[in-house]
């Protein structure tokens, strides 16, 4: 074979390799290229240093590459490079390659040129990638298939099953009992699951909102209540639209049950002690009437030094408020808890409720050397309201404030409106609220200071009577507390009017409020 030969047959082995090849010289120098690296516009270049400017590359975690560590400039150097995995950035996109360089010396034992293959391992990934993922998905689909969980995948907007596990599928069986039915995916839809037609409106309606949608659901299955609590969650697409919804069952039959015998529970106590409330009722008027003949007597009598009489007559009375509160405390709760406590709302002005309420307690606050000041942002303000209500609600607060306030401070009451919501402030100079007691005052029969030698009495329920009042309005309440600076508690209505014909003011007896004001403030002994 003459040389001509040989290099036909060098440039036919080269020009057949499925890699890129490049041979440059020291000065950087192209002295050859095969053709799987002429379509790669390497030709369009003359020298590696050219192309090293030009052409950006990353190394396997994504971090670009300096010139200086560039495999060329490295083989000149004089380092052999053995398949590292580099990314190219190039007109087609991002581009995985495996490089190796050798670098080729002269006689001098100097490198005098330099030889770099690559070799495209983009759609070698890409297929290991798809392997991976197809593993991924099948272990994913076991887990899915095993769980202890309903699992449903449904189509968008129609709700029909795309996808179901046992878990699922054996629900559907037990609540309609035709195994047949469910077998072909096709004549399922959300509604195999509840025959609730309101559902999807639900579910649309938190979806709007960015909210996933959750609810509980009772079955019958072999005479046995069930139930089960579904979570309804959208899976959004690259444009931000829904593609499909996911559900997960969880069988909550115990909770569910156990609540539900702890609500009746609490019905049926809640009805004894209105029960017996009513029934202390009744000696309790007679004991109020005994006490009023005694007042009557004592004042219409000529005994002398009857200051015992009227200091004990008095006792009997204070107690007998604080028995009277106490019972329409318990009366007025197991009423809303059996939802027969109804409000008589009228459009009034709450401004003025609030306002003459403290106007009537400001004698008895000076009592304990205090002072309540009153300021609102307007001077008038309807809105639907029960007044009477409002009236018990302020008398708690203020009360409330009264028992925890130090002499010579002030109780601050203010009124403002925001947002559609009318806010009544009432704050206190006192010792304030630790936060651990803080987030529970609300609660029934909770009481911060459970000492026997506490400032007041209190049943702990005043406050948590309260909250039930603002909510039946339709409102809310919390409290602010710093310890050794006072607490303030604040209450916020809606800013709404109701279509009343029969709206007419109330005339009111001020003896009933006076009595009001004696009852609410009964546990404060000094008063």
């Amino acid at each position: 074979m003459d040389l001509e030969e040989k290099k036909q047959l060098y440039n036919a082995v080269l020009n057949n390799i499925s890699d890129e090849l490049i041979i440059f010289e020291k000065n950087g120098a192209l002295i050859k290229f095969n053709e799987k690296t002429r379509t790669n516009e390497i030709d369009n270049y003359d020298n590696v240093y050219t192309l090293i400017e030009e052409i950006e590359i990353y190394d396997k975690n994504g971090k670009i590459i300096s010139n200086e560590n560039k495999i060329f400039n490295r083989v000149l150097k004089g380092e052999r490079v053995i398949n590292e995995t580099y990314g190219i950035k190039s007109k087609d996109g991002y581009l995985r390659k495996e490089a190796s360089g050798i670098p080729i010396y002269g006689i001098d034992g100097k490198v005098t040129a330099g030889v770099v293959i690559y070799r495209d391992t983009s759609k070698k990934i890409i297929f290991e990638e798809m392997l991976s993922k197809k593993s991924e998905d099948e272990t994913l689909n076991k887990i899915v298939e095993n769980l202890d969980l309903c699992f449903v995948r449904f189509a968008y907007p129609g709700y029909e099953v795309v996808e179901l596990n046992n878990k699922a599928l054996n629900l559907l069986y037990q609540i309609n009992g035709n195994m047949a039915d469910y077998l072909s995916l096709d004549k399922l839809s959300i509604y195999n699951f509840t025959s609730s037609k309101d559902l999807v409106k639900l579910i649309e309606k938190s979806f709007d909102e960015k909210e996933s949608y959750q609810d509980i659901y009772k079955f019958v299955i072999s005479g046995q209540e069930v139930y089960y609590k579904f979570l309804y969650q959208p899976l959004y697409g690259i444009n931000k639209t829904i593609n499909e919804v996911i559900s997960i069952g969880l069988d909550v039959t115990k909770d569910t049950k156990s609540q539900i015998k702890m609500k009746k529970a609490l019905k049926i106590q809640d009805e004894i002690y209105a029960n017996v409330s009513h029934e202390l009722k009744t000696p309790l008027s007679v004991i109020f009437s005994a006490n009023q003949m005694m007042d009557m007597y004592i004042k219409s009598s000529n005994i002398k030094n009857n200051s015992k009489l009227i200091e004990y007559n008095n006792i009997i009375k204070q107690n007998c408020y604080r028995l009277t509160k106490l019972i329409n405390s318990i009366v007025d709760i197991a009423k809303k808890n059996s939802n027969n406590f109804s409000l008589n709302i009228r459009n009034e002005n709450i401004i003025a409720i609030v306002e003459n309420i403290v106007r009537s307690v400001t004698e008895y606050v000076k009592l304990r050397q205090l002072r309540i000041v009153f300021s609102s942002d307007i001077n008038e303000k309807i809105i639907a309201c029960d007044s009477m209500q409002i009236e018990r609600i302020m008398l708690n607060l203020i009360s409330n404030a009264l028992k925890f306030s130090d002499t010579n401070s002030e109780i601050f009451v203010n009124i403002e409106c925001k947002d559609n919501r009318v806010v009544i402030s009432v704050k206190d100079q006192g010792a304030g609220i630790e936060p651990e007691h803080l987030k529970h005052i609300f609660q029934r029969y909770y009481q911060v200071d459970k000492s026997l030698n506490r400032n007041a009495e209190g049943s702990g329920i005043g406050l948590s009577l309260t909250k039930l009042l603002v909510e039946l309005h339709g409102g809310t309440i919390y409290a602010i507390s710093k310890v050794d600076v006072g607490s303030t508690f604040i209450v916020e209505l809606p800013d709404k009017k109701i279509n009343d014909s029969k709206d007419k003011k109330l005339i009111k007896n001020e003896n009933n409020k006076i009595e009001m004001i004696k009852i609410e403030f009964s546990d404060i002994y000094d008063i």
